[in-house]
């Protein structure tokens, strides 16, 4: 054999064996929530430090937990975040507790409030806010922050660069139906001190499913983001994106997928930025579905859904890797007071499957849904559950 044809052999043999380590599947651990904990929030800052939240209790009465862990370590002692015992509910796990983080890693909280926590002058349960102390000891005492609304749905938390606490929530006159249904808003810009009175932020005649939750976020240009499911006319139950680029001042509408249905599908929403977009997930028809928005010119992609699909799939939640790869993770198969599995697939920083979709028989438990971050130190993804 010539020199040529062992050098081209050769080199033939060292591509089969490296392409399969090239090319080798996301590494992807899951790790159960502490103390059989359910509704797991999880941020990760920018040190690496992981900052979760989650549910532990009776679903209609029950308390929220924060732990913090580094990349190596355990999850610290957790404490509890609610200053009144048991003014939590999980029941309908569309309801649990969200999460922002500021630039001081001060932890702010919102929660739907349980029935037996509703004070006797409101109209129906509230939705409460409470921040951590300044020096990370504990959190402050609650706080109603949507004032005699009455909250079903859940609502959502956002925090900017400069500290504006953002809080959301949907709802409307007692007994006036999903239709008159509207998202308010209350901005703090001083971290959370005070907070403005509350204003509307959907556009008229759009509705807010009832029973399904919603999301916010703040990506690194101060654009402000909340994704939510309308009920225009009782019947359209689709997916309507509100944006801010002043701060909260105003909100532009956008429809980023429509549904036809006349019953609430009892849904949730995520948000996740990788180096160029914003990936938004939702559920439409049983099918976890995303897009993503371009971070310089804010406008949407187009839809997309995991490359295999399941008969009912839920809760989708992303983790994104600082290549601007991400994982898309959700579960199967939950329902009412009925719990499921755990699905996920990778995508390259295009947002093209860079790996199939998998699944395990490991369990969501019952009215809960999933976390998961990124582990910069492992370069592995972790779920939560």
């Amino acid at each position: 054999m010539g020199k040529f044809l062992r050098l081209l052999l050769t080199a033939y043999i060292l591509t089969s064996v490296l392409l399969p380590a090239v090319h080798a599947d996301t590494k992807v651990k899951l790790i159960k929530t502490p103390n059989d904990g359910i509704q797991p929030r999880v941020i990760a800052d920018a040190s690496g430090l992981i900052h979760l939240i989650y549910y532990q209790g009776d679903a209609q009465s029950g308390n929220i937990y924060y732990t913090r862990r580094d990349a190596g370590d355990d999850f610290t002692t957790p404490g509890r975040i609610n200053s009144i015992p048991d003014s939590a509910v999980a029941m309908g796990t569309i309801r649990g507790a969200q999460f922002a983080l500021d630039r001081h890693n001060r932890i702010h909280v919102v929660w739907n409030g349980s029935r037996n926590s509703t004070p006797e002058n409101q109209h129906g349960p509230p939705m409460y806010y409470a921040r951590m102390e300044v020096d990370g000891s504990a959190f402050e005492e609650q706080r109603i922050i949507s004032g005699n609304w009455p909250v079903d749905g859940g609502g959502a938390v956002a925090v900017d660069a400069s500290d504006h606490v953002f809080i959301f929530w949907h709802s409307g006159e007692e007994g006036a139906g999903e239709t008159n249904r509207n998202i308010f808003a209350r901005i703090s810009t001083d971290r959370g001190t005070r907070f403005g009175s509350e204003t509307v932020i959907s556009p008229e005649g759009a509705g807010v499913c009832g029973c399904c939750a919603m999301q916010a976020t703040v990506d690194s240009k101060n654009n402000v983001y909340v994704v939510y499911r309308t009920a225009r006319n009782g019947k359209q139950r689709d997916i309507n994106l509100l944006m801010s680029q002043d701060s909260g001042v105003s909100f532009r509408d956008e429809i980023l997928d429509k549904w036809t249905l006349e019953a609430c599908p009892m849904s949730s929403m995520s948000f996740c930025e990788t180096d160029k977009s914003m990936l938004v997930g939702w559920e439409t028809e049983q099918q976890v579905r995303f897009l993503p928005i371009d971070l310089e010119s804010l406008k949407t992609g187009e839809v997309m859904t995991p490359s295999d699909k399941a008969k009912s799939m839920k809760h989708p939640v992303f983790a994104s890797s600082s290549d601007g790869s991400f994982l898309l993770v959700w579960a199967e198969g939950t329902g009412w007071r009925q719990g499921g599995t755990i699905a996920w697939q990778p995508f390259d920083s295009s947002g093209i499957p860079s790996g199939s979709v998998n699944r395990t028989s490991s369990e969501v438990p019952m009215w809960s849904f999933l976390a998961s971050y990124y582990n910069q130190l492992e370069d592995a993804f972790y779920i939560l559950y």
